[in-house]
Formats: structure tokens, C-alpha cells, sequence
């Protein structure tokens, strides 16, 4: 990304898949090459985790405390998130256009998808299927983005299940009513 976000050193010799456990969402997988976050996406269930023998994040590490500080509601996650060691997000200008915008969107806030397209010249088909694309979910935040009538919408182009159900627990956990 060409902004200061995610802009921090990477972290020697951290590579590989990892996993974070969150009482909110459950398990995350992490994915790290060269000291970068490449990807974060939800597990779908433990033993998802555990066929890939992945371990535990490190404590202390950038992305452990950033997400241990949004989880248990701490002001101090949007600051610690500038020390997220992010590699280029692989993707098209386009959906890097959609991520900045995302990180726009303050913690306890949306945007709606119109508003979204509005903003980047686009349609809000063509955003939402960014947001479905992005490979750092909660660290961009595209939980934050509903439909024009307040609805929660998708997330990970699902409208039900436990990846949907995720987005609406995460927007409670910002206070955001769903």
C-alpha cells in the first residue's frame, strides 16, 4: 500500500502460517512471508488449523498486540496498526484504491457500498467484490461496509453462515447496531 499504513519493517525471520485465537470470531490464520503479513482469513473450523500444524503467533509480536488491543476494545488499535508489517497487498489498483478507503472508515463507524462507489468513481458491485477479495480481514476493515439501507450485507460473499455471522459480531464489538 502506498500510504504509511502497514508501512513497518518486516519482522527477521518470521515466515510461514501462523494462528491467532480470538473468543469474538475464533481462529484466525496468518500468513507471513519474509516478516510481511501477506494474509489473514477466518478458519472455518479448528481442525482447519490444525491439519496445517500451524503455531501461535508470537506474543508481543505487531500483529498480536494490534489485534489483542482491537479485540479487548482499546483505543490504541487504529495507532498500533501503522506498525503492522504489511507487504505490498497483492492485488489491482483498483482494489488497493477500495483498501485505502477502507482504512479510512474509523473503528465504531460504516460506509455503505453506494457511498463507497460514489467516493472512487466506481459501482458498488465492483466494491463489494473488492472488499470480498481483501486478504487482511479485520486489519482492513471491511466488516465496516454495509448496504445503503443499513443492512449488514455480505462479507466474504456470504449472507449467512459464520463467515456473515463474523461481520455482525464484529460490528457489535465497534457498537455499531446490526
Amino acid at each position: 500500500m502506498d500510504t504509511s499504513f502497514g508501512t513497518a519493517a518486516p519482522v527477521s525471520g518470521l515466515t510461514g502460517d501462523f494462528c491467532y485465537q480470538s473468543e469474538l470470531v475464533g481462529q484466525l490464520r496468518l500468513k507471513f512471508g519474509s516478516g510481511f503479513l501477506k494474509s489473514l482469513v477466518y478458519s472455518e473450523s479448528e481442525e482447519d488449523v490444525a491439519e496445517q500444524e500451524t503455531q501461535c503467533l508470537p506474543l508481543g509480536h505487531p500483529v498480536a498486540v494490534a489485534l489483542d488491543a482491537y479485540f479487548s476494545g482499546d483505543p490504541s488499535f487504529s495507532v498500533l496498526l501503522h506498525r503492522i508489517p504489511l507487504d505490498r497487498l497483492a492485488g489491482t489498483p483498483f482494489q488497493k484504491r477500495v483498501r485505502e478507503a477502507l482504512l479510512s472508515i474509523p473503528y465504531g463507524e460504516t460506509r455503505s457500498y453506494g457511498h463507497l462507489a460514489e467516493t472512487l468513481g466506481s459501482s458498488p458491485r465492483a466494491v463489494g467484490q473488492s472488499c470480498r477479495r481483501n486478504p487482511v480481514a479485520i486489519i482492513v476493515p471491511c466488516h465496516r461496509v454495509i448496504l445503503s439501507s443499513m443492512e449488514p450485507g455480505g462479507y466474504g460473499g456470504k449472507r449467512k453462515g459464520g463467515v456473515w455471522e463474523r461481520k455482525l459480531a464484529l460490528l457489535r464489538h465497534e457498537g455499531v447496531p446490526s
